[in-house]
């Protein structure tokens, strides 16, 4: 038998319901005593006037079909809101919210728990003081218990959520990814998502100089290779780059380039000085330019560029590039 003596049956702003008690699972045909109780103290708090024992019986039974299917918590959450929310109630008039007020506030707030469970668990990408981007937690607490919040996430990013907070994903702390929970690793499996979120931040800690020169010499590398595997007669492309050997390479370029001009950045050309910052028109170099993942850089080989724009885009990096290594 259950024990109510801690559930208050009459509106009372200062002793809530506990929601330790609540459960996160949806309410069924059979509602639990604390989903009746709260029902009931609306009912209380806007007493229907002329309403008839059989009628009030019905009318329970329309609230419970309102909130069926919906999570016991938020249910309660809500129609405990509505004893001083009621848009039904005016000063000249009083009588309960309908069941269609019920159904629509308890699928706004789901909504707004669910975005407020994402900002929580993902946060966001701010510019620190020194105008670095940098992660954040967007919300200092949960809007509800911990299991709630988890099974909304994961509901979100069964819809497409992941694309939306990727970068937030590989630029959170440790102890923040961890917190999240496996269900949402159904795109990416978690241990990739580990080992490119340690790639990411190992670019990251590269400068502007470096991480330009890194990355070009990687795809020179990778177009030679896909060359030569074009063609039976071309020369034995050699050992595969390693990373070690590569920033050998690019900390040797970086550093020669250093010693001519220091540019803002990255490289800028002037007479025969060469730079990142402008290789095609007024256009900076990005990965963008080659819609290509770093990730993918890393582990596929080059393919031959397309016709059209993205053509002259690799001439000019076959250009840039053969600049670069003939320092090195």
């Amino acid at each position: 038998m259950t024990d109510n003596t801690s559930i208050v049956v009459f509106p009372n702003a200062h002793a809530p319901l506990p929601t330790a008690a609540l459960s996160a699972a949806p309410v069924g045909a059979i509602m639990s005593d604390p989903v009746k109780y709260a029902i009931r103290e609306v009912l209380i708090a806007f007493p229907s006037q002329n309403i008839s024992s059989e009628e009030r019986t019905m009318l329970l039974g329309v609230y419970r079909d309102a909130v069926q299917g919906f999570e016991e918590e938020l249910v309660v959450s809500v129609l405990r809101w509505l004893r001083f929310n009621n848009p039904r109630n005016t000063p000249t008039y009083t009588q309960p919210p309908t069941a269609q007020d019920v159904h629509a506030a308890i699928t706004s707030r789901r909504k707004s728990w669910a975005v407020a469970s994402v900002d929580y668990f993902c946060g966001a990408i701010v510019r620190d003081k020194d105008m670095k981007r940098v992660w954040k937690r967007s919300a200092d607490e949960l809007p509800c218990s911990h299991g709630l919040a988890a099974a909304l996430l994961i509901e979100k990013f069964a819809n497409g959520e992941w694309a939306k907070r990727e970068d937030e994903i590989h630029r959170m702390p440790d102890e923040a990814f961890d917190a999240l929970p496996d269900a949402i690793f159904t795109e990416r499996p978690r241990d990739e998502v580990i080992e490119e979120r340690r790639h990411r931040a190992y670019l990251r800690a590269m400068d502007d100089i470096e991480y330009h020169t890194r990355r070009l010499l990687l795809l020179s590398d990778r177009r030679r290779r896909n060359e030569c595997s074009d063609f039976p007669d071309a020369s034995d492309p050699g050992p595969q780059l390693t990373e070690e050997t590569l920033m050998e390479r690019v900390r040797d370029v970086a550093a020669r380039f250093r010693e001519k001009k220091k540019a803002e950045g990255g490289f800028a050309r002037e007479g025969h000085e060469l730079t990142l910052f402008v290789l095609d028109g007024a256009r900076g170099f990005s990965s963008t330019d080659f819609d290509v993942r770093e990730h993918d850089l890393r582990c596929i080989p080059w393919p031959p560029p397309e016709k059209g724009p993205k053509n002259a885009v690799a001439s000019i990096v076959d250009a840039v590039t053969a600049k670069l290594t003939e320092a090195s």
